[in-house]
This record gives structure tokens, sequence and C-alpha cells, in this order.
């Protein structure tokens, strides 16, 4: 074939592109995660409780108190009072483990953004057939140390006819107005000092076009807004989509 016979190899030159593709590709997916990892971090929860014997009400000192997100463990242990605070995490349902000696309990809890998930006492007791598995649901809405803030969840707002509108379901909540022109505002106050966010992202004018199913929660700051969000003269809207961890919760739910 001569001396540049085989400078030039179609299959080898196709084969080249396409590892170049798949390198591309792989890449681009890995900057999206990270992403969609640094605009979620913005908003980040955490859950906070106390360990205790049920028997005796003593402390649970030491105990392992753990999340799984996809195939990482994410936990702490209990200080010497039985009390833990796990963060952060990214809003969405979680099934948190306590592990202490030979007891294991499962307890399903929702991480609303920007808060502290206040669990009520979770009590173990001592099993002589070895481990044991418990799930309870954990869903509290009210918190005593922040009135003006609340959060709704996909399940109270799923047939709620204004689910595609973000506006008319903030207007569900107590202080919220929503204008004959379909704005929202806190009390009153002007709308367009109303600021959104999803996922941690600014929306800058509040148009917001998600589908139903799509959205996790929506928090509403009526006063008391954090520092984070800036110099706020209305109130702050916050937009939290479903996770993989909500999917699968609700895909679990009563099996």
């Amino acid at each position: 074939m001569g001396r540049y016979g085989n400078c030039f190899n179609p299959a080898s030159k196709g084969k080249q592109n396409l590892n170049a593709m798949k390198n591309l590709t792989s890449l681009l997916f890995l900057i999206l995660v990270l992403i969609g990892h640094s605009t979620k971090a913005q908003n980040d929860g955490s859950i906070r409780g106390q360990v205790l014997d049920s028997l005796t009400k003593e402390p649970a000192v030491g105990a392992n108190v753990y999340v799984m997100i996809g195939d990482q463990m994410r936990g702490t242990t209990t200080d010497i009072d039985g009390r833990f605070h796990l963060k952060p995490l990214v809003p969405g349902t979680y099934n948190l483990v306590v592990s202490y000696m030979e007891q294991k309990k499962t307890i399903q809890v929702k991480v609303n953004p920007n808060q502290i998930t206040m669990m009520s006492d979770v009590l173990l007791t001592d099993n002589l057939l070895g481990e044991i598995e418990v799930t309870v649901y954990r869903d509290p809405l009210i918190n005593p140390e922040e009135t003006s803030v609340t959060t709704i969840r996909y399940e109270q707002i799923k047939n709620n006819p204004h689910i595609r509108d973000i506006n008319k379901l903030a207007g569900t909540i107590g202080g919220v107005q929503v204008s004959e022109t379909g704005q929202a505002n806190v009390r009153g106050g002007r709308s367009d000092a109303m600021i959104y966010f999803v996922d941690g992202v600014k929306v800058a004018d509040g148009n917001i076009r998600l589908p139903g199913v799509a959205i996790g929660s929506l928090t509403v700051y009526t006063g008391g807004v954090p520092a984070k969000y800036g110099d706020v003269t209305s109130g702050v809207i916050i937009v939290e989509t479903r996770s993989y961890f909500d999917l699968w919760a609700e895909h679990n739910k009563g099996k």
C-alpha cells in the first residue's frame, strides 16, 4: 500500500472520536452534579435529637446516628447527654438509623431547607433476641422557635388545584396574600419585594414554572428572614424539588 498506507485508519479514528465523546459526556455530567450539589448546599437543613433508654431514661452515650446518601454514609454519635446533631443534609426525606449495642431503630425524617428538624426523644429498649429494626414516621411541621417560617410538602399540595402556581400555593399560608394579578405579598407589602429561590438558586422575577410533581416542599418566610437572603423588605419563598430520596420513600411507603 506504500509508505503512507497505514497513516489513516477510519476505524481507529472513529473509535478515538467515540472515546472523546464519552469522556466529554462524563465531564459534563460531573460538572452538573457538582453544580447541583453546590446550589442545594445553600439550603441545607439538619436533624437534632436525643437518644434514651426507654426503661431507665438514661442517655445512650456514643450511639451511632446516620443516614445513607446513595452509597455514602453521613453520621455522628451521641454525646454524654445522648444528644446528636446531624448536618448538613440536603432537604428531603431520609431514613435516620440509630444504632446502639444490640439495638437499632430506623426513623423516617423529613428535612426542611435552612431548618433544624427537632425530633422527639428516640427511645431504645434492650433486646435479648438480637438486632431489631423498627420504622417510625416523624413529620414535625411546627417549629416553636421559628414561628415566621412555614413549610408545606408534596403530600399536602399534590391535590391542590393551584399546584402549578407557586404564588397561589404560598397564599394558603397565613400572612401571605395574593393580588388579583396573581402576585404574592406578605401582609400587604409590595409584591415585587418578594424573593424566590429554587434549589438555592435565586429566581429574579418569581416566574417559576415547575410541574407539580417536581415540588418537594414550599417554604415561606413571613418575617425573621435569615441574613443569607440579603436585605428583604417583604418575604422569601423557597422551593425545593423532589429528590431521589423523596421518590424512593414514596415508592416504598406502606411496604
